[in-house]
């Protein structure tokens, strides 16, 4: 994606574009596709540019939520957000240790753990086109669930609209924000898993 194709994409009647390749803790797809995680400077450059919504792919901007709202997102995509919960797609397979803790398989979205519980398999029963690194992760039940992360994700652009004395993300979209496109030393280190 660019800004002559998002173009296009408006042009053919798209009613909105989601942009983001991967860039989650665990998925590979940018890594393996040699495709850098560029979606903030995207966003960016995608600014006055096309009409329609842009949306984000979770993980192309992490928890940087407000920075995606500044930078001229319309809508951000956290599917990690909603399946790392006890009512999950991972729920299928919890388990329970004898402590008492919860555990749920875990990986991206082409991970062979999330191609399991959504029977992608093929007719020997592998999980088809694996990509991630899956793993378990530990659930607290009182701290993961829907309702809590959804409420977690509300509370984040609340605050941020509040710091940022924004009355709306419309109002973000608006606002000079090149001070935040520059990728900095330190954010760098914070990219370190794609060794970029």
């Amino acid at each position: 994606m660019d800004p002559s194709t998002a173009i296009d994409a408006q042009r053919a009647g798209a009613d909105a574009l989601i942009i983001g390749v991967a860039g989650g803790s665990q998925c590979t797809t940018s890594k393996n596709a040699g495709i850098p995680v560029n979606t903030p400077n995207l966003l960016y450059r995608l600014r006055g540019k096309v009409d329609i919504p842009v949306g984000v792919e979770g993980g192309g901007v992490g928890d940087h939520l407000m920075a995606a709202f500044a930078l001229g997102a319309s809508f951000l995509l956290k599917p990690g957000e909603i399946g790392m919960s006890i009512e999950g797609a991972g729920g299928r397979y919890m388990l329970q240790d004898p402590d008492g803790n919860y555990w749920m398989l875990y990986g991206g979205e082409a991970s062979d753990a999330s191609k399991w519980w959504r029977d992608l398999v093929d007719r020997q029963g592998r999980p088809q086109f694996v990509e991630g690194e899956p793993g378990v992760r530990m659930l607290a039940p009182e701290k993961y669930s829907m309702t809590r992360n959804i409420n977690k994700l509300k509370q984040q652009t609340s605050i941020g609209l509040v710091f940022q004395r924004a009355s709306s993300i419309a109002e973000l979209h608006r606002r000079d924000c090149s001070n935040i496109v520059e990728v900095t030393p330190e954010a760098a280190q914070l990219s370190g898993a794609y060794g970029q």
